[in-house]
């Protein structure tokens, strides 16, 4: 009983995770999809053009997520 109760915890766990990150990039993606747009605003405004692009931002929010969960891992 005991090991079931354990791996049942150990994958509600993984599908909570899993869901707090695909809500981490949904949001993360609407921010910058927000600072997209003020960005073509400003460059239109000024011909200085943002560096990051979706998939750069994306890139960084996996690394950043990959960073998380070995540092949970750790401890």
């Amino acid at each position: 009983m005991k090991q079931t109760m354990e791996r049942e915890s150990v994958m509600l766990d993984k599908i909570a995770t899993s869901q707090m990150e695909t809500e981490i990039q949904n949001r993360i993606i609407t921010i910058a999809k927000h600072f997209s747009d003020e960005s073509k605003y400003v460059f239109e405004k000024t011909d200085v053009e943002s560096s990051m692009q979706e998939d750069d931002i994306k890139e960084y929010l996996k690394l950043t997520l990959q960073e998380i969960e070995i540092s949970k891992k750790k401890y």
